[in-house]
């Protein structure tokens, strides 16, 4: 913009008559590859030369180069702007990578949290009418391996019973098409799976062949 007004500002300090400048096309192809200041410059010098001048002759002897010059500043520029795309779209493609790992990242989350409970500790066990807590009473009633009675639900009775197994394969004959875990669930607590068909392995530890406890 500033080029164009002090070109302006030239023209009007000439006169109304219109005069061609014997330099414009060689002070054109300096400014191609100079910033503003040095374009100035370059126009200060040749912006009032005169046909048959010292400052037209050298411009004419110099525009080859200067135009030369010129083309080699816009192939340097169009190959900046396309390294400059280039760095754009690798960013963008790492970004891209980045936001697919994070994706990856919470739908594996999501999963692990959407797995079924692998054990059960609780201390809520009751009657299934609720008259009754049996918990901590010195006896395990909750119908697993090791307890004396199925009073309540599978795994709520942790103080007297431990830790039960709801669904895992530890048991040695896991998967043989038998459910061999010892365990007879009961509507009436609301426990799943099918009732084992041989007791050799604790209950809740055959869940391929018995199903989840819970």
């Amino acid at each position: 913009m500033f080029r164009l007004l002090l070109l302006v500002a030239v023209g009007a300090l000439s006169g109304c008559t219109e005069k061609v400048n014997p330099c414009q096309e060689y002070i054109d192809a300096r400014c191609a590859c100079l910033d503003d200041d040095g374009c100035d410059t370059v126009f200060k010098e040749y912006g009032t030369a005169q046909p048959g001048s010292a400052e037209a002759d050298y411009c004419e002897t110099n525009l080859s180069a200067a135009q030369a010059m010129a083309m080699e500043c816009g192939t340097e520029a169009d190959a900046d702007s396309d390294s400059d795309s280039d760095s754009d779209s690798d960013s963008d493609s790492d970004s891209d990578t980045d936001a697919d790992s994070d994706a990856d990242a919470d739908a594996d989350a999501d999963a692990d949290a959407d797995v079924d409970v692998t054990t059960m500790c609780e201390d809520t066990c009751a009657s299934a009418g609720g008259q009754a807590d049996w918990t901590g009473d010195g006896a395990c009633d909750d119908g697993g391996t090791g307890s004396a009675y199925h009073a309540c639900a599978y795994g709520t009775d942790c103080t007297d019973c431990g830790t039960r197994d709801v669904c895992s394969d530890s048991c040695a004959t896991a998967g043989d098409g038998d459910c061999d875990d010892g365990f007879e669930p009961d509507d009436e607590f609301g426990e799943s799976g099918v009732a084992s068909t041989f007791d050799t392995c604790e209950s809740g530890t055959d869940c391929s062949d018995c199903g989840s406890r819970y």
